[in-house]
């Protein structure tokens, strides 16, 4: 499933009801990447919007995301969402 996430949690709660999201894990729907970058960017904008300054929100991100490098952050939070 999606690391550093409850697996009893929906991560995707503000889009998708628990029960949605149980049934499309149970057919592995879900790409992790993407919904773990989702996350980070979230996270991201979360922790911006609590006045921390973006290079100590990226490292809070690191915390949380310790496989993942500072450059591979900024990548996912600069990427624009494509449609």
């Amino acid at each position: 499933m999606i690391k550093n996430a409850n697996l009893n949690e929906n991560p995707l709660s503000d889009l998708i009801s628990d029960e949605t999201f149980e049934r499309l894990s149970n057919y592995h729907l879900f790409n992790q990447r993407s919904v773990r970058n989702y996350l980070i960017k979230k996270q991201f904008s979360q922790l911006l919007s609590s006045n921390m300054s973006s290079i100590s929100a990226i490292g809070e991100l690191r915390k949380k995301f310790p496989e993942l490098q500072h450059n591979t952050i900024l990548k996912i939070i600069k990427k624009k969402h494509d449609k």
